[in-house]
């Protein structure tokens, strides 16, 4: 079985090398590219001096993975023996909605919409519909996908615990809007999400076979490695494509729910943590600037202190990978201890 998942991987990835070069032509034409927002401003400053070469990078890139994800997962199901179920439609609900979600905030960030009432998406609006998606897609896991367990890693027997339908799809959108924000989040240097999101997706499909979950997941977890490889390589620095909203949301919510779907929602956190890091770094800087009347950080978040420090980007991005090795080794051991 595993080598048809690697086959349709390879499919997808040479779909995405062919097309990524006409889909950035067409993006330019179309003007579907980064540009400054807001007033003058300290962080605008900041980022004049370090990414004002990068206006006018196209961005939602995110789009052609997402296409290439449906298609050849799609075709999977079409040429083999596989059939719809209701984890892959969790699956395909949670990249349309929220891939749908982040398009048209690029849409309106790239082509400069006024963010006024629901429609102009502030964050709190995005926020809300961000719950709303999460709800019906917690709604799928548990009572569709019957993903109504924990398993809570312990040596040398583990614990599976009983959710409620209260706290089961409580803890699924926690995890979910959690997961989508994160990464978004941290999209914000070259290569950065989309390489760690490679590593921590590596890490996955070691826990998927060592733990045996049922096809369905492991196929989009390959369609979707295969896609972001040949994206990774034009989103290298300097990168000529950003994944933008419509990706790292998608791609975000997507592996918070094949860990669910893996049994290792309790693994997730680790495995991910430096977006977890990345993300409460902002958390952080807003508290303490609201509250204490101090920032602790140059600018939020993370890596673009780092940055401000006078780190490279590609030093700041290689390091941030490395450290997601690190952290997905130990995932990986609360992910399989007590099995």
């Amino acid at each position: 079985m595993l080598y048809k998942f690697l086959i349709i991987a390879i499919f997808s990835m040479l779909f995405t090398m062919l097309l990524m070069v006409p889909f950035l032509n067409y993006m330019y034409s179309l003007g579907i590219k980064r540009a400054w927002e807001g007033k003058k401003n300290i962080k605008n400053s900041f980022f004049r001096k370090y990414h004002g070469w990068k206006v006018g990078t196209p961005t939602g890139g995110g789009f052609l993975v997402l296409v290439s994800i449906f298609v050849f997962s799609g075709l999977y199901y079409i040429l083999t023996s596989f059939s719809i179920n209701w984890t892959t439609a969790t699956l395909y609900v949670t990249l349309l909605l929220f891939g749908l979600l982040g398009l048209y905030d690029d849409l309106i960030k790239t082509l400069l919409f006024k963010r006024t009432k629901f429609w102009g998406l502030r964050i709190k609006h995005k926020l809300l519909l961000q719950i709303i998606i999460a709800l019906i897609i917690s709604f799928l896991l548990y009572y569709k996908a019957g993903i109504t367990t924990i398993y809570i890693p312990w040596f040398p027997i583990g614990i599976k615990l009983i959710l409620s339908p209260i706290v089961g799809i409580f803890l699924y959108t926690l995890t979910i809007v959690g997961s989508a924000n994160a990464f978004n989040i941290t999209d914000g240097l070259d290569g950065l999400m989309t390489g760690m999101f490679l590593i921590a997706s590596m890490f996955l499909w070691v826990i998927i076979g060592y733990l045996k979950i049922p096809g369905d997941v492991e196929l989009v977890l390959a369609v979707t490695v295969g896609a972001l490889i040949p994206f990774l390589y034009f989103n290298i620095y300097p990168a000529r494509v950003w994944i933008g909203d419509t990706g790292s949301m998608a791609l975000g919510s997507l592996i918070a729910v094949l860990f669910i779907l893996s049994d290792s929602i309790f693994a997730f956190p680790f495995v991910t943590a430096v977006f977890v890091v990345v993300a409460f770094s902002s958390i952080f800087q807003m508290f303490t600037k609201k509250f204490l009347l101090k920032k602790y950080m140059k600018i939020a978040p993370l890596h673009f202190h780092f940055q401000a420090l006078g780190w490279d980007e590609t030093k700041v991005v290689m390091r941030f990978w490395l450290f997601s090795v690190v952290v997905g080794i130990i995932g990986l051991v609360f992910a399989v201890v007590g099995r």
